[in-house]
């Protein structure tokens, strides 16, 4: 986990100062999520729902226009899991665990629409969603020792839609919301009883479908790039 978590961290820092030629929006802010996913293992249907909540970090660059690339990736807690299997449905309260975590990055080609004034500005971007979960749950039943271990990687599409306001000339705010759609997921599962293994799998989820809403509030940088006495220097505020 720590690993992914350095990788979408990095990839996020590259994508906005790799070709560092043209103008950067650099935003941080908090984020809500809402996923929905059905999947089958072990020959059993599980239908999931979760709420999360956490962090994200943003970049878009634009070189000259308006069309550039963009990463988002966020940093996600559950908070509430509702699940349906053959078992009979489960409700699991998270926001105390602090073993449970989700992080994920979108990464594409963005395109932003000027609308009446300068200081608002539309954009969307559309690109490659991966998604990484490690879980940990406790049986809710009363007397239950079972608990389980999941760690996953889930691969998919996404778009990421909002509205951005620049307050002053190096400043702004955005409100936005991310929207993916997941459909390849590989885990990694130990379920114990007490501190007893009795069933370790992994492999690909089968019939697997995942579908998240992601409303997010962020506040950000303008950058771009001046060439002066033949060096490229990074400065703060739009270009001219």
């Amino acid at each position: 986990m720590k690993k992914a978590i350095l990788f979408l961290a990095l990839t996020t820092v590259l994508c906005s100062f790799v070709f560092a030629e043209h103008e950067v929006w650099f935003s941080a802010g908090h984020e809500r999520a809402f996923f929905v996913d059905t999947y089958r293992i072990s020959g059993e249907m599980v239908d999931t729902q979760i709420v999360s909540s956490g962090a994200n970090l943003s970049a878009y660059r634009f070189f000259g226009g308006n069309i550039g690339i963009f990463a988002h990736s966020a940093f996600l807690f559950p908070q509430n899991v509702l699940e349906f299997s053959d078992e009979g449905l489960y409700g699991i309260d998270l926001s105390q665990a602090a073993l449970n975590m989700q992080c994920g990055s979108l990464i594409g080609i963005a395109f932003r629409f000027s609308t009446l004034t300068n200081d608002l500005h539309f954009y969307i971007g559309v690109g490659l969603n991966i998604f990484f979960a490690s879980l940990w749950a406790a049986d809710p039943e009363p007397g239950s020792t079972l608990s389980a271990d999941l760690f996953s990687t889930s691969f998919g599409i996404g778009t990421d839609i909002g509205l951005k306001f620049d307050i002053t000339d190096r400043f702004f705010i955005k409100l936005g919301c991310i929207i993916t759609f997941d459909f390849l997921r590989f885990y990694d599962m130990e379920v114990y009883d007490g501190r007893e293994l009795i069933r370790n799998s992994s492999g690909r989820n089968e019939k697997f479908l995942m579908f998240g809403v992601r409303p997010y509030i962020a506040g950000g940088v303008n950058l771009h790039f001046r060439t002066a006495d033949g060096r490229q220097r990074i400065v703060t505020g739009k270009p001219n």
